[in-house]
Parts: C-alpha cells; structure tokens; sequence
C-alpha cells in the first residue's frame, strides 16, 4: 500500500503539472490565432505558429491520457490490497481515471483535426487508440470487483 501511495501521489503531482502545461499551450494557440493577418508574410507567420502551437497542445492532453491510464493501473491493486473499507473508493477513482483519460483523448482528437502534419498525426492517433484500447473493459473489471466487495 505504501508504493501505492508512493505512485499515487506522484502522479497526482504529475497531472497537477501537466493541468497547468495544459493552460499554457491554451494561452499559446490563442496568442497564435491573435496574431496579424494582414499581409502574406503575417498570414505564414500565424499559420506556422498556430501549427505549431496546436502541436504542443495535443502533446500535452496526451501525456494527461497517459498518466490517466497509469492511475487506472493503480485501481485494481488498490481495490485488492487496500483498506475493505475503502474499497469504494478504487471503483470511484477508476471512474474518474476513465473519465480523465477520455476527456484528454478528445481534446487531442480536436486538435488533430487542424493540424497539417499528416506524420504527427498519424502518430499521436496511434499512441492515443493504444491508450485508449481496452480501457472500457478495465474500467468495468474493477468496477464489478469493487462492487463485489460491498
């Protein structure tokens, strides 16, 4: 349990970090998509930047994908191993865990959708469907084995 808590609470700092890298590259492409239009040249200008900033703000939703599924790993031993009376609280965390990892799939799905960069896209696409896969089914696995335990 205490490695448990170990990995919780540093994912816990990791997503409390990635939330704020996550405003950023928000203020970032609204800076981009503010900038001059006016002449040719500012129209490149934005248009690279605006790419650019999109890229950084798929990149990050996808790390929050990531860590999200770690926390989903976490659940079921936690719902094992944990305090059988808090076990509720591991079918309440895989929910949230679920919820957060598809709450970032869809804001890198958006962002996808504007950028040019057929190669970045394929891959992030890919390493989003390979977060994604099976998550469902956890999801539902530990939900029952809590649910089990009540």
């Amino acid at each position: 349990i205490k490695d448990l808590l170990s990995q919780s609470e540093a994912l816990r700092l990791k997503l409390t970090g990635l939330l704020e890298k996550d405003v950023e590259a928000y203020t970032g492409y609204s800076v981009a998509a503010k900038m001059p239009r006016g002449t040719d040249e500012e129209k490149a200008e934005r248009a690279t930047a605006m790419q650019a900033a999109l890229k950084t703000a798929t990149d990050v939703p996808l790390s929050i994908a990531e860590a999200a599924v770690d926390v989903m790993d976490l659940c079921r031993p936690a719902a094992e191993k944990g305090n059988k009376w808090a076990v509720s609280d591991a079918g309440v965390a895989v929910l949230m865990a679920e919820a957060a990892l598809r709450s970032a799939a869809l804001n890198v799905l958006i962002n996808l959708g504007s950028l040019k960069d057929e190669e970045f896209v394929a891959d992030r696409r890919a390493k989003l469907e390979g977060l994604l896969e099976g998550k469902g089914a956890m999801r539902d696995e530990i939900y029952d084995y809590v649910v089990s335990k009540l």
